[in-house]
């Protein structure tokens, strides 16, 4: 990980590195090492992060394996640091949602954009695109933009199931400026029941917060038909400004027709309100929906029925909720198929 922007030094203490190896130790099965000064919070976090992904016992993980060589006394209280934090903050629905939350708490002024996750650095045309758009969102809510590169995806790290903790490594760069940092849940309280194991869970987010750098989160209070509503009434505007695709890494926008333009594309229709030319392309949302694969592993099942059952609740009859409903019934008979 390196910083773009906004500091030139590492922090005092690197919780930010004991995080992230904690992530390639399980991914690539290593006993490593670490002697970096990591403060005695973080220490304990880790050894707590250890014990979760133990129980969830997640096929192609190995066990946590790191030892911590060095660590230190918590630099604690902190009186000569802002005490303000920074959000993570991605151009999709829940990371927006997330920033309207911090804005109306008003003790956040800088949003974090990470390179090198989705698209393969900061360079790349898809990316130089995100940044306009996350440029464009973080300008409509008055924060900073800070940006921060990170090669870990190129160690094997298995990404699905662990990239909350590569967000709190990266907000963990900053926290010689900030007394916390933010991340964006995925799913609301009940969701959370369903969806696990899944690598941003309201319950790792927590494992990553010390006394001397906080991690707290927003967005566990709405689901995303709730989210979209929320910032239409806030500004509409900024909405044009949204990217969830993952279809197209060519580009910043939005394809239109993968699972995820889809159900944006459906969220729009069941507020009963125009996306003003959000996607590139529009086909037949029910077609779309009727068409859709069912995924074979557990943990994506849960995460597409989270998904798929909050756009079938919201949507009126018609042909696009027939499909989404007969696309929840599909994902109940693999679910029920794959737990038996």
């Amino acid at each position: 990980m390196s910083v773009l922007n906004g500091v030139s030094e590492l922090p005092g203490l690197r919780d930010h590195t004991a995080l992230a190896l904690a992530g390639v130790s399980m991914s690539i099965n290593a006993q490593l090492t670490y002697d970096g000064p990591v403060s005695k919070g973080m220490a304990r976090q880790i050894d707590e992060l250890s014990n979760a992904y133990r129980l969830w016992t997640i096929d192609g993980l190995a066990p946590l394996r790191l030892s911590l060589s060095n660590v230190v006394d918590d630099e604690h209280p902190r009186n000569d640091i802002a005490q303000t934090g920074v959000i993570c903050l991605s151009g999709g629905l829940d990371s927006m949602y997330a920033a309207l939350q911090a804005k109306e708490d008003g003790d956040v002024h800088h949003a974090l954009l990470v390179a090198g996750l989705d698209y393969d650095s900061s360079t790349a045309p898809g990316f130089v695109e995100l940044r306009a758009r996350v440029e464009n969102i973080a300008r409509a809510f008055g924060f900073e933009m800070l940006f921060v590169n990170s090669s870990i995806r190129d160690n094997k790290y298995v990404w699905s199931q662990m990239h909350g903790l590569n967000l709190g490594a990266c907000l963990n760069l900053f926290s010689d400026q900030f007394k916390f940092g933010v991340i964006a849940q995925d799913n609301t309280t009940v969701q959370n029941l369903h969806r696990h194991p899944w690598g941003n869970h309201i319950a790792l987010d927590g494992l990553m917060s010390t006394e001397r750098f906080g991690i707290r989160t927003y967005g566990q209070n709405a689901d995303r038909v709730e989210k979209l509503r929320r910032i239409l009434e806030w500004n509409e505007d900024v909405v044009r400004h949204l990217s969830v695709c993952f279809s197209d890494r060519s580009t910043g926008g939005n394809c239109g027709h993968c699972p995820k333009c889809c159900r944006l594309r459906a969220t729009f229709e069941a507020l009963g309100v125009s996306d003003n030319g959000l996607f590139e392309t529009y086909p037949d949302l029910a077609t779309c929906f009727r068409e859709m694969k069912v995924p074979r592993k557990i943990a994506a099942i849960r995460g597409m029925m989270c998904r798929t059952s909050e756009v079938a609740i919201a949507l009126q009859d018609g042909a696009t909720r027939d499909a989404v409903v007969g696309l929840e019934n599909r994902l109940r008979e693999a679910f029920v198929a794959a737990t038996e």
